[in-house]
C-alpha cells in the first residue's frame, strides 16, 4: 500500500530532517567540548591536588626552619651570654687593679653596661668620647626615684668591688 504525501508536506518534513541533523551535529560539538571541559577539569584537580601537597611541604618547612632557627637563636644568645660574663670579668679584674677604696664605676649607655673604669671622672670621658654632651652630668637625688635605665642616655653607677652595690 502506498502513501500519498502532498509536496508541502515532504519538505516540511524534509526541513524538519534537515533542522534535526543540524541539532544532531550541534550536539556531536557541543559533547565534544564537554569532554574537553571535564578533561581540563580533572586536569585542573589534579593540579590543585599537588598545589596543595607542596604547600604542606612549605609549611612543614617553614615550620622546620622556625623550629632551627629558634634554637640558633637560643645557642647564640648562651654563647653571648657567656660571652659577656668572661668580658665583664675581664673589665672587672682591671677596674680592680685600678680601683682606689674598692670601688669601681660602671657606664651605663640606655641601660647596657658600656664600660668599666676606676673614677666617675674615667666613665664621663669614656661616655664624652662616644658623644655624651661636656656638662649636665649631675648625681640623682636620693628621695626621688631612679628613671628606668633604658630611658637615660648615660648614666654613672658605682659599686664596691666585692661587695653590695651603691649608687654613685
Amino acid at each position: 500500500m502506498y502513501r500519498l504525501i502532498k509536496t508541502s508536506e515532504l519538505a516540511r518534513l524534509r526541513d524538519a530532517a534537515a533542522a534535526d541533523e543540524v541539532d544532531a551535529t550541534e550536539a556531536v560539538k557541543y559533547a565534544a567540548l564537554c569532554e574537553a571541559a571535564c578533561a581540563r577539569a580533572a586536569d585542573a584537580e589534579t593540579r590543585a591536588e599537588q598545589l596543595h601537597h607542596e604547600l604542606m611541604d612549605a609549611v612543614a618547612a617553614r615550620t622546620r626552619a622556625e623550629i632551627e632557627a629558634a634554637g640558633l637563636r637560643d645557642a647564640a644568645e648562651e654563647r653571648l651570654d657567656a660571652e659577656d660574663r668572661v668580658a665583664l670579668r675581664a673589665l672587672l679584674r682591671t677596674a680592680r687593679r685600678q680601683a682606689r677604696d674598692n670601688r669601681v664605676y660602671l657606664l651605663w649607655h640606655r641601660g647596657e653596661l658600656h664600660s668599666v673604669h676606676a673614677t666617675p671622672e674615667d666613665a664621663e670621658m669614656a661616655a664624652e668620647r662616644e658623644g655624651a654632651p661636656r656638662s649636665g652630668w649631675t648625681a640623682w637625688p636620693t628621695q626621688t626615684p631612679p628613671v628606668p635605665a633604658c630611658e637615660v642616655l648615660w648614666r654613672v653607677r658605682s659599686i664596691t668591688v666585692g661587695g653590695p652595690r651603691h649608687d654613685a
